[in-house]
């Protein structure tokens, strides 16, 4: 019987093994050395090879110079994509800072998966400053398509603002109707219609984690601060002057007398002459409004300029009776009240016309009057407008406006309670799962 033919048993270059033993897996696919091989060398490692140290360069160091070059380029190439989609996405690091966006974070993740493909994860998400349990949550949320922040859940907190309710507030945010409210005023107008019961608060931090804007540009002023008060109407008035400056260059000015208590404007005058004597027809126009709602006794702060001390307004004030306190000489107050009315009438609605012409102001200035007086609701007379405080109207009006707001709460908690969904049964049970799991997987180790 003719003996077994003897199995032929291969041999390597030295080189070609330390080749494999430092690629990786992954790095060494394209030479032909067996999987048995190649995990028995990566078991026993390098070997002590003797050698005289003059070799020419072989076709073997010329393969493992290229894998080094091809595996470095696949190492940076994928670390420059993943960057580049960062960038793109969010222009920083996600240290620290959210992202809202479903389809945000699936690009990140896609791009984590492709760079881990030639890199470990640490050093992917070291990279990008996540953390691993971060991963894990957008992972399990991807597989329930819920990437998109809606954390709360409205089961936890059932409070919030219902979904309905976030588009009605949009809704008159972004109206170019509205765009002269104030966020004061939009949240006690939307009380007002029945539309929607939230605090100013929840208004604000609404509209800044939506990311919504209002139809125009300006930055909301701050709150003046308090100043003298009068207790009933027609106690104290205000009277001042402001510049306004049209497209050509003119200038013109809108002058107005005010009701401290209930905040009416009750006489204007656009003029394009500072004349004193418009102050003194101004004082009768009010007399006379006062004298309908039966109001006596009456002061009025003006500053100490030109248009307020003279012959014309000393001779109105004699006539209808009305005292003359000058703001920061007589007393310490100053004239805050009407000059915040100045601000809001041109940072919110002249500022964002085409001041082009003296009708075209006087045109805007009677607009915003009538809506001032008779529509916008100020807050600090909790919801009532200055028509309706001036003639003693709607005085029930904030305790009809806080019960409907605990009617409107109390039916949110009760709609959110009412949902029914298994997302976030699963969810929980997921993460669960997963946090299990990663104990297990520590203990071992």
């Amino acid at each position: 019987m003719p003996a077994p033919a003897r199995r032929l048993r291969r041999t390597y270059d030295h080189r070609l093994r330390e080749l494999v033993i430092d690629a990786g897996v992954g790095g060494v696919n394209d030479l032909p050395v067996p999987r048995s091989t190649v995990a028995t060398w990566k078991r026993e490692g390098h070997l002590a090879v003797v050698s005289s140290g003059v070799f020419e360069e072989t076709d073997i160091e010329v393969r493992a110079n290229l894998v080094r070059l091809e595996r470095r380029l696949t190492v940076m190439r994928s670390l420059l994509c993943l960057l580049l989609v960062l960038v793109r996405v969010r222009g920083a690091g996600l240290t620290g800072d959210r992202l809202p966006e479903g389809k945000d974070k699936m690009q990140i993740l896609t791009a984590i998966e492709r760079a881990m493909r030639v890199v470990p994860r640490w050093l992917v998400l070291s990279v990008i400053g996540m953390n691993a349990s971060r991963l894990r949550r957008w992972k399990v949320r991807s597989a329930l398509c819920v990437l998109d922040d809606q954390v709360p859940c409205p089961k936890q907190q059932p409070a919030k603002l219902t979904f309905a309710e976030e588009q009605k507030m949009r809704n008159l945010i972004e109206s170019h109707e509205l765009r002269h409210f104030s966020i004061r005023a939009l949240a006690m107008h939307a009380r007002r219609i029945g539309a929607l019961f939230a605090s100013e608060s929840t208004w604000r931090r609404t509209i800044h984690a939506k990311g919504w804007i209002r139809p125009k540009q300006r930055v909301h002023p701050g709150s003046p601060r308090i100043g003298i008060r009068a207790s009933r109407v027609g106690e104290l008035l205000h009277v001042d002057v402001t510049v306004i400056k049209l497209l050509d260059g003119t200038k013109v000015f809108l002058q107005a007398v005010m009701d401290n208590f209930s905040r009416k404007i009750l006489a204007w005058r656009i003029s394009t002459k500072l004349e004193p004597r418009r102050t003194g027809e101004l004082i009768k126009q009010a007399a006379a409004e006062l004298r309908k709602a039966g109001a006596r006794g009456t002061n009025l702060l003006a500053d100490s300029g030109v248009e307020n001390v003279n012959a014309d307004v000393d001779e109105a004030l004699k006539t209808t009776g009305i005292g003359r306190i000058l703001a920061q000489i007589e007393v310490s107050h100053s004239n805050s009240m009407v000059e915040a009315l100045w601000r809001q009438i041109k940072h919110a609605w002249l500022f964002i016309n085409r001041l082009d012409s003296l009708a075209t102001v006087e045109r805007l200035v009677a607009f915003y009057v009538e809506q001032h007086n008779s529509v916008i609701p100020q807050w600090v007379l909790k919801g009532r407008t200055p028509d309706e405080v001036f003639r003693g109207e709607a005085v029930d009006l904030p305790e009809r406006l806080r019960e409907a707001h605990r009617v409107a709460i109390r039916d949110r908690i009760e709609a959110n309670r009412r949902l029914s969904c298994d997302s976030c049964q699963v969810a929980m049970r997921t993460m669960d799962d997963n946090h299990e799991s990663g104990k297990v997987a520590r203990k071992d180790e």
